[in-house]
């Protein structure tokens, strides 16, 4: 603190220097970082509670699989609602009475379900959880195909790795065993495609 003009025992035991220096630090700049008001939070453990809000805002230890997956169905919402298609497509339980999946987008004719689009998660951080994720969907697909209730039409948008590896293998394993539910596997980013899927009878 001292090779900074600060002698650390005098701030210690001075309250308006510290509050200064921490108005300081959250005075409105020129820059793309923005701080909220300062709130005050109550902890038996001040140490552990700052490792755990650093977790949360800086490391994004939230943005889980179902995390990311509510952020690609948002994206999907909005490409639909964009290209005028939002109304055609709304959620719906698909299955019987012994086993049923509930579905953001489906397209419904005479209380029929005839088209599906599923936004899908596969670019966790690890190859075992790609697998584990995508084979509970395989399952689905297979368990809802072996009971007559999926429709023909179903599309998985795939959110995969970015980079080449284990995990690319693992996803590139698990769009396989979509593919061979009978389903049409697109990459997320497809968005051309997924809209074509969407417009075609």
């Amino acid at each position: 603190m001292k090779a900074h003009g600060f002698d650390r025992r005098l701030m210690e035991n001075d309250i308006e220097f510290a509050n200064g220096l921490f108005a300081e630090v959250l005075r409105p700049r020129e820059s793309i970082v923005r701080f909220s008001k300062p709130r005050a939070v109550l902890a038996d453990e001040p140490k552990e509670t700052l490792k755990e809000l650093l977790s949360f805002y800086v490391q994004r230890d939230f943005v889980t699989k179902e995390y990311r997956e509510k952020v690609l169905e948002k994206g999907m919402r909005k490409l639909l609602f964009q290209s005028e298609l939002g109304e055609r497509f709304q959620p719906e339980r698909i299955g019987d009475d012994e086993f049923h999946v509930v579905f953001l987008f489906v397209e419904m004719h005479d209380e029929l379900p005839t088209k599906v689009i599923k936004p899908l998660n596969l670019a966790q951080d690890d190859s075992t959880k790609i697998l584990e994720h995508g084979r509970k969907w395989v399952f689905r697909m297979r368990e809802l195909k072996k009971r007559h209730v999926l429709p023909e039409s179903v599309l998985l948008a795939v959110d995969g790795p970015a980079e080449n590896g284990r995990r690319d293998n693992a996803y590139r394993e698990v769009v396989e065993m979509l593919s061979d539910t009978g389903a049409t596997v697109l990459p997320y980013e497809k968005q051309e495609k997924i809209l074509e899927f969407a417009l075609n009878s």
